[in-house]
């Protein structure tokens, strides 16, 4: 039996019962499971939030332990998702429930997961699913918990879809590019933790109303100097603040590819190849190379699925080959191996 005291956050001015019971009623879906989510996951769940839904694709490495701290060496290779759900669900009351959604979500998958939750929580340092969560959020009025960490900084954002406020797309248009995520720039481990309990904290904030969310601003922090800055973010004009649909998803299954004979191409590197091929991969273009010329390798008609070690980069060449008018172009979101 786990009979949850939460006398101690009573006490906290506004934190009443009734702001209580509405976390045990909560409902909070939080895409990643990697740095950010493997800490606002679990206060989330230590504090009565009633259901918690992680959705991640990747697995464990060895390079994630030094700052994704629910998982250990005896985790490397499993699910991120169903490994932080167990350990989040051993820290959740009797009756509330941690589940694990070991795929990739988008297109109406991802709309219907956001109408069957309150919140959402964006943990995957991901710039091309951040606007995608954006618009579905937009489109089912889902409140999104915004954070990103890398080497010494990190930025907090609040999009409220009920309100006349700005979203993720007036914060980062897609002609301007963020500076980088933690696989480009590194980061130490106490970064993404304090943007994680920074995001859980928000997420307490909007799911009992005990105190006011952050709404209309970037909270930025250098941690390198402790400093923290509150940026005011306007509503641009140019944003489509009510979309109707998503765009297409790019996401497809190797079985489909298969029985469809489609191409399917490899964009890891020649070392990554060389040491693990896949057998039903086609051909072999490396991501950069691809990029740089994709006239020379792609029928813009023609179906093609792209494959890497995680599925991530090839989620993100999908998309940008999209963007330059190859509509047939899918990645498979997911590590194949």
């Amino acid at each position: 039996m786990h009979t949850p005291d939460f006398s101690r956050q009573l006490k906290v001015a506004g934190m009443t019962s009734a702001a209580q019971e509405a976390l045990a009623r909560a409902r909070v879906i939080i895409f990643g499971a990697g740095g950010l989510a493997a800490t606002a996951a679990p206060w989330l769940a230590a504090a009565g939030v009633g259901h918690l839904t992680i959705v991640d694709a990747d697995t464990i490495a060895a390079s994630n332990l030094h700052r994704q701290t629910p998982y250990t060496y005896a985790d490397l290779g499993a699910k991120k998702a169903t490994t932080l759900a167990a350990y989040c669900q051993a820290r959740m009351a009797d009756g509330a429930q941690c589940e694990a959604i070991a795929q990739t979500l988008d297109g109406e998958v991802l709309l219907a997961a956001l109408r069957a939750h309150d919140l959402a929580l964006d943990c995957t340092d991901s710039r091309h699913f951040a606007y995608q969560l954006n618009d579905a959020a937009l489109i089912t009025a889902t409140p999104v918990v915004y954070a990103n960490a890398a080497a010494l900084g990190g930025q907090l954002f609040t999009l409220h879809p009920s309100r006349d406020a700005p979203c993720w797309r007036c914060l980062w248009p897609e002609d301007i590019a963020p500076g980088g995520n933690c696989d480009a720039l590194g980061v130490l481990g106490p970064v993404p933790a304090t943007l994680g309990l920074w995001q859980a904290l928000e997420a307490l904030k909007i799911l009992t109303g005990f105190a006011a969310p952050l709404a209309g601003e970037v909270l930025q922090y250098d941690f390198a100097t402790m400093r923290q800055t509150r940026i005011r973010v306007p509503r641009r004009a140019a944003c489509n603040h009510q979309p109707q649909t998503l765009a297409a998803p790019i996401h497809a299954e190797l079985t489909t590819a298969l029985a469809q004979h489609w191409r399917i191409i490899d964009i890891r590197s020649a070392a990554e190849r060389a040491a693990l091929a896949p057998p039903f991969a086609s051909e072999h273009i490396p991501m950069p190379q691809l990029l740089a010329a994709p006239a020379a390798y792609l029928d813009a008609g023609a179906p093609v699925l792209l494959i890497c070690a995680s599925g991530q980069r090839a989620q993100n060449t999908a998309r940008t080959l999209r963007a330059q008018g190859y509509a047939q172009v899918y990645a498979y979101g997911k590590a194949w191996a």
